[in-house]
């Protein structure tokens, strides 16, 4: 499927509508269901009202071991098999997605938002309930629909602008319901960064509606990248102030924007100082050290 949607096919196809909904008919998902594995079209999963993934080496490597395996064999009956009760999967479908796959993700995602997070840190492991979307959804995109806002705030956001444009982050708007997050600020999975209802995300979301309207100016702007961009960071902020100082010199030396003084953004560094960051992230083996 990854050459016919790369993007000089897709914008191609004489119908892009009709290759997508075709391709969402191919049995190119892992579900596991009811101790049984097998393999299910998007459209076949849509008929789920939810199913879940679950991020943790363990499972990574477990699905590793069931690749090579000559027969069917499912993930939860392997798990059975080595006795770790702790260890099994949520109950429900789940969705073997062992790494980002493109256009695969895309049609096994569309529709769905997370409405459970499941933390276990003593597993480093992080399970995500994807049910339908509702009619007032738990998650806002945190990327501007504009496209020069959007540009312009990837450019402030710096070295990690690749990292930020390939994950996406959902702003909690809703309540999704939280499951062992410990004062979690923000959570990382399969590619997604769920920012959690608190103090950061509602920050978050105001300046989001503040810089698409025209009453907001660049300084707001910087301060936005700079709070999406320490979503991103590996180790605790131990001085709120100097990193904001630091990314804002940062940014009037790398973009042609101009200096800002972000620094005197009494808000921006209050919500940076009482978030619990870095975010939860099951595939890292420490979130010790510090910012330097």
């Amino acid at each position: 499927m990854g050459p016919l949607f790369e993007k000089s096919q897709a914008e191609d196809a004489l119908e892009p509508d009709v290759l997508l909904d075709a391709a969402a008919d191919i049995p190119c998902v892992a579900l596991e269901t009811e101790g049984s594995r097998l393999g299910a079209s998007p459209n076949q999963l849509s008929t789920h009202p939810f199913f879940w993934t679950v991020d943790s080496a363990f499972f990574a490597s477990a699905e590793s071991l069931v690749r090579e395996i000559p027969t069917s064999v499912a993930i939860s009956r392997l798990v059975e098999v080595m006795g770790q009760g702790s260890l099994q999967l949520p109950e429900g479908p789940f969705v073997s997605l062992p790494g980002r796959r493109g256009i695969v993700d895309k049609l096994v995602f569309r529709n769905r938002e997370v409405d459970r997070i499941v933390v276990n840190a003593q597993q480093r492991r992080v399970d995500l309930r994807w049910a339908n979307i509702g009619k007032v959804p738990i998650w806002r995109d945190a990327w501007p629909e504009t496209r020069d806002l959007r540009n312009m705030i990837m450019a402030m956001v710096g070295s990690r602008r690749t990292q930020a444009s390939a994950e996406g982050i959902h702003l909690a708007s809703g309540a999704p319901e939280l499951v062992g997050a410990n004062g979690e600020a923000v959570v990382r999975s399969l590619g997604h960064v769920f920012v959690l209802p608190g103090p950061l995300s509602s920050f978050l979301l105001r300046r989001r509606e503040e810089i698409e309207s025209s009453s907001s100016g660049q300084r707001r702007l910087a301060a936005y990248a700079i709070a999406l961009g320490a979503l991103f960071i590996r180790f605790a902020i131990t001085n709120v102030s100097e990193f904001v100082r630091q990314e804002a010199g940062r940014i009037s030396r790398e973009t042609p924007f101009g200096h800002y003084p972000v620094q005197e953004d009494s808000e921006l560094i209050k919500t940076l100082t009482s978030a619990k960051l870095p975010p939860f992230d099951p595939r890292a083996w420490s979130r010790e050290g510090e910012y330097q």
